[in-house]
């Protein structure tokens, strides 16, 4: 087991890091350390959504948007 594990483990359980502990994982982990991040949000993922697959989209009727979100091209600023 490696040393970031404890940290690893934290992160899954608690949802939260420290900032210096979220620097430390991603400044030293190794290959074997991401797989076991990558198998964890994997499990996650299965656990909250299932297997299933879901596709969303979006379709614009006009180009006018009363919004002001900072990620659409559309936005009204």
């Amino acid at each position: 087991m490696g040393a970031l594990r404890p940290l690893i483990e934290k992160l899954h359980n608690e949802r939260t890091l420290a900032h210096g502990e979220f620097v430390r994982m991603l400044a030293e982990r190794n290959p074997e350390d991401s797989e076991y991040m990558r198998s964890l949000a994997q499990k996650t993922a299965i656990d909250s959504y299932g297997r299933d697959i879901y596709l969303r989209g979006l379709i614009e009727f006009t180009n006018y948007c009363r919004d002001d979100c900072l990620y659409s091209v559309i936005r009204n600023s």
